[in-house]
This record gives structure tokens, C-alpha cells and sequence, in this order.
């Protein structure tokens, strides 16, 4: 059901119907978004496209969570 819902929401951006998507899920957020903005406990952390914050943030708790999600 998650693929499907995914695809859902997918089909829906191609469309340009704008979506707030709140995920765990790494993958679905990297396939999803133009934008992205990582809470952590609460508090905006960080905010921007997904490739900028994958690859370049320095933050330590932002660089763990894309390392291990990437594994």
C-alpha cells in the first residue's frame, strides 16, 4: 500500500498539485520534492532543496540522518 500511495502522491506532483508531506521515509521525500525541511525534536533544523541538504549540510544530526537512510 505505501508504493501505491506514493505513486498516488507522485502522479499528483507531476501535476503540480502542491503537497506538504511529512515522512520518515528518504525515499519517497528525495522522489517527491522540490523542497524539503528537516525538524528535529520539534524545531526546524534545516531548510532547502533535498540534494543541497543530502549533500552538503554540516549539521551533524542532519548529516547522520541522510547517511543511515542512505544505507
Amino acid at each position: 500500500m505505501t508504493r501505491e500511495v506514493g505513486m498516488l502522491i507522485k502522479q499528483l506532483h507531476d501535476n503540480g498539485v502542491t503537497i506538504l508531506c511529512v515522512t520518515h521515509d528518504i525515499r519517497l521525500a528525495r522522489l517527491l520534492s522540490d523542497d524539503v525541511t528537516f525538524l528535529y525534536h520539534g524545531k526546524i533544523r534545516a531548510e532547502g532543496a533535498f540534494t543541497d541538504l543530502a549533500l552538503r549540510e554540516t549539521d551533524p544530526d542532519i548529516h547522520c540522518f541522510f547517511s543511515e537512510a542512505q544505507r
